[in-house]
């Protein structure tokens, strides 16, 4: 009896044992594919930073151009000026996206940070 016993503990261990080893491939399957989630989160990060400044300069080139072409031509160019509005206003409205767009992935690479940790 205490050898059936005994044999009954360790068939349980032994099943106790792959369903471990089976959640731990599973969970290991999961981080796997987490940290990958995670890294293209992190080049979202550096490309929209990376858009974010470029938006930067063309607002930081489209306002000195502005202001230079206002106190030139102000009767002749109004016209570039209005594109020139405009496509600031666009590029501004890119920017905003841009900097929504950057916090909503690092908001996502922090939480992945997280739940890998």
């Amino acid at each position: 009896e205490l050898s059936a016993s005994l044999r009954s503990v360790e068939e349980r261990s032994q099943l106790d044992m792959v369903q471990l080893e089976a959640q731990k491939a599973q969970l290991e399957s999961q981080l796997t594919a987490m940290e990958a989630q995670l890294e293209v989160e992190q080049q979202k990060c550096v490309d929209l930073s990376s858009s974010l400044c470029e938006a930067q300069q063309q607002i930081g080139q489209l306002s000195g151009g502005e202001e230079r072409s206002e106190h030139r031509h102000r009767s002749t160019d109004e016209a570039h000026l209005a594109d020139s509005e405009a496509e600031l206003r666009e590029v501004r409205e890119r920017l905003t996206v841009a900097e929504e767009k950057l916090l909503d992935a690092q908001s996502v690479r922090d939480m992945f940070g997280k739940e890998t940790e």
